[in-house]
């Protein structure tokens, strides 16, 4: 199996994640760009899903799709200084286990 569709799952997760990252902005800075950004990612999402879908399972694919919560937290931390805690760390660990399970 190739990279390709893979790397094009990933693409639409980190749309995904750079998505909901641009809603946060909106609301925090009031900026109708960062919406407009939102809904941009929010409108090519569906187009990498459905590429990746061609080549990866149904399965695969929406059970990676919990990788985006863990993405927006990293956003987060980096670019609108927001803490990481304990408690993320543990919750990045469970999702990740899942993850990793599921494709076992």
């Amino acid at each position: 199996m190739s990279a390709i569709p893979w790397i094009v799952l990933f693409v639409g997760l980190l749309f995904t994640a750079l998505g909901q990252f641009f809603f946060k902005l909106y609301y925090l800075k009031n900026s109708s760009r960062y919406v407009l950004l939102a809904i941009g990612c929010f409108i090519s999402v569906p187009l990498f899903i459905y590429w990746a879908l061609q080549s990866i399972g149904i399965g695969t694919v929406y059970m990676s799709t919990a990788l985006t919560h863990i993405m927006i937290l990293f956003l987060s931390w980096a670019f609108l200084k927001e803490q990481l805690t304990r408690h993320h760390f543990i919750s990045m660990a469970f999702i990740i286990s899942g993850v990793v399970l599921y494709a076992a």
